[in-house]
């Protein structure tokens, strides 16, 4: 049975049932933070989610998101990943597309 809360500590990501622990985890919001770079006008964060954003729920738990905000702070994509590493990875991945103006650096599936 797959973990109904996730903390994520030092890059390693644990599971738990226990709403208090996980709570107590959310209150620090640097805990979550995995990257955040400017690029021009755009943000582009990523962060670690602690809930499964795995809607078919087959597979690995879906559990970081890159978003990428304009100069409004409105999102305009994103992509989401199971792991910290693959977080981290594709944090930089969108960075460097979004810094060659590629079009295809926002992935709209989220």
């Amino acid at each position: 049975m797959k973990s109904r809360y996730y903390v994520l500590k030092n890059g390693v990501v644990t599971g738990t049932d226990d709403m208090f622990e996980w709570g107590t985890f959310f209150e620090e919001t640097a805990a979550r933070r995995v990257d955040f770079t400017q690029v021009g006008e755009l943000e582009v964060s990523t962060v670690f989610l602690g809930l499964d954003h795995n809607c078919s729920g087959e597979g690995a738990p879906v559990l970081f998101e890159t978003m990428v905000f304009d100069k409004d702070r409105q999102g305009i994509g994103c992509r989401r990943y199971s792991t910290y590493g693959e977080a981290h990875a594709g944090h930089w991945e969108v960075v460097e597309e979004l810094r060659e103006n590629s079009d295809d650096a926002i992935g709209r599936n989220c």
